[in-house]
């Protein structure tokens, strides 16, 4: 399972600065009540890029 290989420190910081890593939390006071995660792919048909 996931929780079992979690990424360590040095790994999630160069994800998150990371030019085609998008993060997003909505919070309610202090307490993260959603988040989001996605990818810019870029494409190779056409000088565009995608986020999934």
């Amino acid at each position: 399972t996931y929780s079992q290989h979690q990424p360590d420190s040095d790994y999630l910081g160069n994800l998150l600065r990371s030019k085609t890593f998008i993060a997003l939390a909505a919070f309610d006071q202090e307490a993260v009540v959603g988040a989001l995660a996605a990818y810019v792919l870029p494409k190779f048909e056409q000088a565009r890029s995608e986020i999934y």
